[in-house]
């Protein structure tokens, strides 16, 4: 409920239709139900649930996908409303891989959101960073 309810006043008023309160709650429901499923040894359950859902409400939701074919960490290839043969989904997608984006009304893959990483030294001197302060954001830290 809480995420729902952050969520919606992200939504420009023009663009809240039907169809965009529908995506950002099924994106919502999608962390609510699923974000606490676990992978361990007896089974990756987030999976389960990410190909549930995609059969439940299929690629109007789940449209944007990754290319096989790009090799960019800062890939921006979200093809909403393309076929599965259009592009190249990757076996490790799942639906945890998007973001409903309110701004483009799709869903966006995660690494659209991670800045390009900045090496910077570090120590003790001027112009260092002190290692416990060091911070490299990931996919799974967004």
């Amino acid at each position: 409920v809480y995420l729902l309810e952050s969520l919606l006043p992200t939504v420009p008023q023009e663009r809240k239709t039907a169809e965009t309160i529908e995506s950002v709650f099924a994106f919502a429901a999608m962390w609510a139900f699923g974000g606490p499923m676990i992978v361990d040894k007896s089974g990756d359950y987030r999976r389960r649930f990410s190909e549930d859902f995609a059969a439940t409400f299929g690629a109007k939701f789940l449209a944007a996908a990754t290319t096989s074919s790009s090799s960019s960490s800062n890939n921006k290839s979200d093809t909403a409303g393309t076929s599965n043969s259009e592009t190249a989904v990757s076996a490790a997608t799942t639906c945890f891989d998007y973001f409903f984006d309110a701004e483009s009304n799709r869903h966006v893959h995660w690494q659209t959101r991670l800045k390009k990483h900045v090496p910077r030294p570090i120590g003790d001197g001027p112009g260092h960073v002190p290692f416990h302060s060091l911070f490299v954001e990931t996919v799974d830290s967004t």
